[in-house]
């Protein structure tokens, strides 16, 4: 009988430490941030966002574009090699709390950047549905691009 007891304890015991080890994974998972992911459908949408301090635009049109013009602050990120060069720099500068905005050409580029970046973790992307000269065009007069040599030999 004095097997029993410590038999039940046993069980009992177990069963305290299975529920505890339960409550601790669905309160985790209630509490863990979720993703946010938006598509950017307008100028105004962006220009907001990208005001934020944790905003982050990423430019990922060819070099001599964004040389050409590019929207303030914007890293230029030319999506090639799969995106290794920007997880790269992601990775090293930026982390993966910031707010990303992805920008290209018409939206080919920033969409499989997305997909990159999902698929590595990232939580708070924006991909921009409109291409730069969609928001040069937009923005008209009130836009003035940024011209200049781009930084993107010094990242990675």
């Amino acid at each position: 009988m004095h097997e029993n007891n410590k038999t039940g304890k046993g069980i009992i015991i177990l069963l305290i430490i299975i529920t505890l080890s339960s409550l601790a994974v669905t309160i985790a998972l209630l509490t863990a941030p979720k993703p946010e992911y938006t598509i950017v459908l307008g100028v105004d949408e962006l220009n907001s966002g990208i005001k934020k301090e944790d905003a982050l635009l990423i430019d990922l049109r060819d070099e001599k574009d964004y040389e050409a013009g590019h929207i303030d602050g914007a890293i230029n990120m030319p999506y090639v090699d799969d995106g290794v060069k920007m997880l790269d720099y992601l990775k090293k500068q930026a982390g993966k709390n910031y707010r990303i905005y992805l920008m290209c050409y018409h939206g080919n580029r920033s969409g499989m950047a997305f997909n990159l970046l999902r698929d590595e973790g990232y939580r708070n992307l924006n991909y921009v549905k409109f291409g730069y000269e969609d928001y040069v065009n937009a923005m008209g007069s009130k836009f003035k691009p940024i011209q200049g040599e781009c930084p993107c030999k010094n990242y990675g």
